[in-house]
C-alpha cells in the first residue's frame, strides 16, 4: 500500500530451534522493507520447520504467517578400528598400524586430540596427517594417525588416545582410541 506499516512484534509457534534476534517494534515505509534476524541452533541432524507469525497494523491481514526451515548439520565420528589390536609383538620390537577417524555425517566434526602423548610409552603417535589439531573435518572428510607398539614387558599392554569429539555447535563428547598389544619373548634360534 500507500502507507507505512507498523510492525508490532514478532512469534513463532514452536521456537524450538529457531529464535529470533531482534523482536522491537519498528515502521516500514511503503515500497520498503525490512529484515528479521534469525538464529538457528539446531540440536540434532535433522529438518526443522516453524512457523513466523508478523503482527502489524495492517487492517487486512494484521497477523501475517510465512514457514522458515532450517536443517541440522552434524559430524558423525567413525573409528577405523576401535581398539586397535596389535597382536603378539617381540619385545623391543616394533609394529605401526593407522587408524583413521572419519566424518560420516552431514556437518562439520571437530576432533581435538586431548594430548599428542599417548598413556603408555610403550605406545607412541608417529604421525597425523593433515596438519595439527583441532581437526576440522567436512563431510566424507578423514584424518589418518599412525601408532607404533614396541613392546617393552611381556604380557598384554594397552594404552588410550584421548580425544575431544564435537558434532554440532555446543556439543562436545569425551572419547578415546584403544590400543592393545602382547608383548612376548624375541624367538631365539639354536645354532
Amino acid at each position: 500500500g500507500n502507507a507505512a506499516l507498523t510492525i508490532n512484534r514478532y512469534g513463532l509457534k514452536y521456537g524450538t530451534a529457531f529464535s529470533i534476534v531482534d523482536s522491537s517494534s519498528h515502521s516500514i515505509a511503503a515500497g520498503d522493507s525490512a529484515q528479521v534476524t534469525f538464529k538457528f541452533l539446531p540440536v540434532s541432524n535433522t529438518t526443522y520447520k516453524d512457523t513466523l507469525f508478523i503482527y502489524s497494523n495492517d487492517e487486512l491481514t494484521p497477523v501475517s504467517a510465512t514457514a522458515i526451515i532450517g536443517l541440522g548439520t552434524a559430524g558423525v565420528l567413525r573409528l577405523s578400528a576401535n581398539p586397535t589390536n596389535f597382536g603378539s609383538i617381540g619385545l623391543t620390537h616394533s609394529q605401526t598400524m593407522t587408524v583413521t577417524i572419519s566424518n560420516n555425517g552431514n556437518g562439520i566434526l571437530t576432533v581435538t586430540p586431548n594430548s599428542l602423548s599417548l598413556s603408555n610409552p610403550d605406545f607412541t603417535l608417529v604421525s597425523v596427517k593433515p596438519g595439527t589439531p583441532p581437526y576440522n573435518l567436512a563431510p566424507k572428510g578423514s584424518v589418518v594417525s599412525t601408532v607404533a607398539f614396541t613392546p617393552t614387558k611381556i604380557g598384554a599392554d594397552t594404552a588410550t588416545f584421548p580425544l575431544t569429539i564435537s558434532e554440532y555447535e555446543g556439543n562436545s563428547i569425551d572419547t578415546s582410541i584403544v590400543l592393545i598389544g602382547t608383548g612376548i619373548p624375541n624367538a631365539s634360534v639354536d645354532p
